[in-house]
């Protein structure tokens, strides 16, 4: 037998664009947003208690521009939550599972299913309150997961698992914490 490696033509390779992407349920947005208005007014919390206990309680110019950093930051991420939800959007194909994440840094994962040796479903206290969960794919070599999908119905989620544990080949159970 003669070894070959015959060149590929990536014009007709598939394309990523042509899989059939669907998006993560909108309530997962204000959950996002509920977790940032958490952090930033603990940020606030802090800057105000740095402003009033420190020599920055005698410069009005230092408490403007604390609080104008503070309304910056907030402002931005705001506007990163929204924009970024837009593109949150995953795809099952024949072979492989594929999320998109992201705004101004954009990510796209795609992992064959012959590589996941693990799947679970997790939910915190305000996405069970949604009826909303995330989907954790693991590959081997990693103790966190690989892919992590958010903002999917219980049951969705619950028929993604699966059906890729049926597809991977693993029949392992996994865990809804």
């Amino acid at each position: 037998m003669v070894f070959q490696n015959a060149s590929i033509d990536t014009r007709e390779l598939p394309r990523v664009e042509d899989a059939e992407f669907k998006g993560i349920d909108r309530r997962d947005l204000f959950i996002s947003l509920g977790w940032s208005a958490l952090f930033f007014l603990g940020l606030l919390i802090g800057a105000l208690s740095i402003m009033f206990n420190s020599p920055l309680q005698e410069h009005l110019w230092g408490q403007i521009l604390l609080f104008v950093g503070w309304m910056a930051l907030c402002g931005f991420s705001l506007l990163a939550t929204i924009k970024g939800f837009a593109n949150k959007k995953y795809a099952l194909r024949q072979h492989d599972i594929i999320y998109q994440k992201g705004w101004l840094w954009q990510k796209l994962t795609a992992i064959p299913f012959n590589r996941i040796q693990h799947v679970s479903i997790s939910q915190g206290p305000f996405e069970r309150n949604f009826k909303l969960s995330s989907l954790h794919i693991y590959t081997a070599g990693g103790s966190s997961s690989d892919l992590s999908i958010p903002g999917l119905h219980i049951d969705e989620a619950q028929r993604i698992k699966d059906f890729i544990l049926r597809k991977s080949g693993n029949t392992s159970d996994s865990d809804l914490s």
